[in-house]
């Protein structure tokens, strides 16, 4: 396919997107070089580190591990079926697959990674909790932009005011970056873990939105939703599920 034809099926804002997508990809695997080839960012992983876990403090850890905990499975699954369910109600049909596919096929991505490199852990006698698996790359860290990043570019799409979206991006960029930089601080992962991880769920999130409004007109086409329901019932009942999680699995990962 030529240029012009390419340009005649790609606006240039979809097209960008899928050249941002290739540069986090090349990001990435640059990164999983140097890992890989003990290049500087080895020691750059330790020397951070050690700069990060001198930050400790009995606070700050409890901070941390609040934070971690909105990588982890449980809950990301309770916010992931509270998502679905308020899309469903609201005929937002291709949104919900959108967000199944980015998580899920996160989930793949990060399985297939960690299995392809094999990197080990940090020391766990320098962990703060106990993790289990391979460490390259991190999947809290990938699983804060691939559910977190894909929910907010949805309602992005559903909103109009420029302000409301700088300010989700921004709570949003603050959330994954302070999730990574829990994995960090409580010892669980190298920085480059998390540097890799940001880079492949960006692409990976990047390529899927680019996709959904390149060849889906609308956000949803299924018709008008059968009842209202209050996001903020739902966001309640969240916040709940971390508050109840938080109490009785304080060192859960």
């Amino acid at each position: 396919m030529n240029i012009s034809r390419m340009s005649g099926l790609f606006t240039k804002w979809q097209m960008f997107g899928f050249g941002a997508a290739i540069c986090f990809l090349v990001i990435y695997l640059n990164i999983a070089e140097d890992v890989f080839t003990n290049d500087s960012i080895v020691k750059f992983d330790h020397s951070f580190g050690c700069v990060v876990q001198g930050l400790r403090t009995p606070r700050m850890s409890s901070l941390m591990l609040l934070i971690t905990y909105l990588g982890n499975w449980q809950i990301i699954g309770a916010g992931l079926l509270l998502s679905i369910y308020y899309l469903a109600r609201e005929r937002q049909w291709i949104n919900a697959a959108g967000l199944l596919t980015s998580v899920f096929g996160g989930e793949l991505l990060v399985f297939l990674s960690k299995t392809g490199f094999s990197r080990a852990r940090p020391d766990t006698l320098n962990a703060l909790i106990p993790a289990k698996g391979l460490s390259f790359p991190s999947g809290h860290a990938f699983v804060a932009i691939t559910f977190y990043g894909f929910l907010a570019w949805a309602v992005m799409t559903e909103t109009r005011s420029m302000p409301a979206r700088i300010t989700l991006l921004l709570v949003v960029s603050g959330l994954a970056i302070a999730v990574g930089f829990s994995r960090i601080y409580l010892g669980v992962h190298w920085p480059s873990d998390v540097l890799a991880s940001y880079s492949l769920a960006l692409a990976w999130v990047t390529i899927l939105t680019t996709i959904f409004r390149t060849f889906i007109s609308t956000p949803h086409e299924s018709g008008p939703a059968s009842a209202v329901v209050d996001p903020r019932v739902l966001l309640a009942i969240w916040l709940a599920t971390i508050a109840i999680f938080y109490y009785f699995h304080p060192l859960a990962v």
